[in-house]
């Protein structure tokens, strides 16, 4: 038998997270104590041995030992006396409970060795195990930490409706829960109502009185698109807590949904001057940052020697791979985060787009899905519509397009899609032309939307329209945005070959490879001109091209042997 010395030492070593020699000690202890315990004592002193030798295991990261451990925990605790269920708070956090009795060991807390069953389940990805588990810890035993892991679980399996219950408990418990604020916003509870569940008794002397207020107002009205109320809430914030790096996370989220890439930009690097270590969101700066620059490549070295655990990191590096032009490469590091964080909405959204230029559309439709799963986006929206218009699903891609503008009508992006979905139906150019149109009265500084209008206009035979709308956007609103510049200098090249206006399509050609050298479309499109200019065929296969050129040389070279007459001469 062990002695309470030894049970002792163990505690002391797991709370000073001295995993090894707790994981040595426990065994010891175990191998000491009998399996099949001779009476309700032995089996609660085992029951608490194996607890205790799980929780080393557990901290350790042996999720799948851990879980063996607690098992065996469990069936032995049910031999030994009964105690009543929860009274223990600290045993669900994973702390170990001390003996009551010297030399007597009570029976471990049932919801205790539960709570740490499901998140072993949850470190293996066995979430619905975790949930099955976790739903049997009864509600008078269910601590802080067991209900916001309880409301995380019904979020990731689906059921948002059991989330919000869990949510509004933690958030009825501890309202200062500000990651279940976000989530129940996020969810569409409104700020009243989460004020309600909250009951905040912040001092009105206080100068931060409110300010969960506005952090529940400012998530709500961006799941909403109500971005210009968004943006209001986060400046009132940074007000009371200057320079956060959440608060300027949220902000420059808000300006990239608006469009304000270069007000995204820095705030993100606002973030990053205030805490050069930050994780959140990184991946998020790195798609800002176009082409492969020295910033993208310190930042994602930065992310990967502080944070290689973390799917932020990997889904960097899969943009800057992408800027680099290697997609397959590319695909992989998003692949990867993917698997780091199924939870991560930029990674699926990153892997669907390189899917997309991959040539892999119907992979792209489930990376995308899983995306609006876990929190709807007009970007998400727009890859799925993309996806399905390439495989030529016209009646999903309308009714993902209505879907978006029924979540945000208000957004630019909602009324481009229906665009979109109108310009791939044979015949309705007009229609495609009035959501562009209209697309950029709610947002002029969208130049995606600006080549679309374009292309239709040059689609109805108005190259002229469309030339002078690509030149009023370049001069007007993409002077900050060096993707967009290289996109409107191609399209606009594109609309000048078209109406055989060449040099001036050439320049432009040559304006988004000064801009971006990488950029293949722009390459294309001077290989197409150059061709134009020669009188050959632009769509010819390359080696169609390059056989006329030998042909012309070998003219030429006879022409040039003809008129050296010495071969005639007597």
């Amino acid at each position: 038998m062990a002695s309470t010395q030894q049970v002792r030492a163990m505690e002391r070593l797991l709370a000073a997270e001295m995993w090894e020699s707790a994981e040595a000690l426990g065994g010891f202890l175990c191998s000491a104590s009998p399996r099949i315990p001779p009476d309700a004592v032995a089996s609660a002193e085992r029951a608490r041995h194996l607890a205790l030798f799980g929780d080393a295991l557990l901290g350790k990261g042996e999720h799948r030992r851990a879980l063996n451990a607690f098992r065996q925990a469990l069936s032995v605790n049910r031999l030994a006396p009964k105690v009543p269920t929860g009274n223990n708070r600290s045993s669900a956090m994973g702390t170990p409970e001390t003996p009551a009795t010297p030399g007597i060991s009570p029976p471990v807390d049932e919801a205790s060795l539960k709570f740490k069953i499901g998140r072993c389940h949850l470190a293996l990805r066995e979430y619905r195990a975790a949930l099955a588990e976790l739903e049997t810890i009864p509600a008078r035993a269910r601590t802080l930490p067991v209900t916001m892991t309880l409301a995380k679980t019904y979020r990731r399996t689906g059921y948002e409706r059991a989330a919000v219950a869990c949510y509004k408990e933690v958030v009825r418990d501890c309202p200062y829960a500000v990651d279940a604020i976000a989530a129940l916003a996020e969810l569409g509870c409104s700020a009243e109502e989460i004020r309600a569940d909250a009951h905040h008794e912040e001092p009105p002397g206080d100068a931060s009185y409110g300010w969960l207020h506005h952090l529940a107002e400012a998530h709500g009205a961006a799941r909403s698109h109500r971005l210009e109320a968004a943006a209001s809430h986060l400046r009132r914030l940074d007000e009371i807590f200057p320079d956060d790096p959440r608060v300027w996370c949220q902000l420059a989220r808000v300006h990239r949904d608006r469009g304000d890439v270069q007000e995204a930009a820095d705030c993100y690097r606002r973030c990053v001057r205030s805490d050069p270590c930050v994780v959140d969101c990184m991946d998020a700066f790195a798609a800002l940052l176009n082409g492969p620059s020295v910033e993208l490549n310190a930042l994602v070295n930065n992310l990967l020697e502080n944070a290689p655990g973390r799917a932020e990191s990997w889904s960097a590096a899969a943009l800057y791979w992408e800027s680099r032009g290697d997609a397959e490469k590319a695909l992989s590091f998003a692949e990867r985060a993917s698997d780091i964080d199924d939870q991560h909405v930029t990674a699926h959204v990153t892997k669907g787009y390189l899917r997309l230029k991959c040539k892999r559309a119907d992979a792209a439709v489930h990376a995308f899905k899983r995306a609006l799963q876990l929190a709807p986006a007009t970007r998400t929206y727009a890859g799925l519509v993309a996806s399905y218009l390439i495989l030529g699903r016209i009646k999903e891609a309308t009714a993902t397009a209505k879907e978006c503008a029924r979540a945000a009508p208000n957004a630019s992006a909602s009324h481009a899609l229906l665009g979109d979905v109108e310009a791939a139906a044979q015949g309705h150019r007009d229609r495609a032309r009035r959501f562009y149109e209209h697309s950029l009265k709610l947002d002029p500084s969208c130049a995606g939307v600006a080549a679309a209008l374009a292309e239709t206009h040059a689609a109805s035979g108005r190259s002229e329209a469309a030339a002078e709308l690509l030149r009023r956007h370049l001069d007007t609103h993409a002077a900050h945005d060096a993707g967009a510049q290289v996109a409107l200098h191609c399209r606009l090249g594109a609309v000048l070959a078209q109406s055989k206006q060449l040099a001036d399509a050439l320049g432009h050609y040559q304006s988004a490879l000064a801009i971006y050298p990488e950029s293949d479309e722009a390459r294309r499109g001077v290989s197409r001109v150059e061709r134009l200019m020669k009188g050959q065929d632009p769509d010819a296969p390359d080696e169609e091209v390059d056989e006329e050129e030998d042909d012309d040389e070998e003219v030429e070279d006879a022409d040039a042997d003809g008129d050296d007459g010495s071969d005639f001469m007597g």
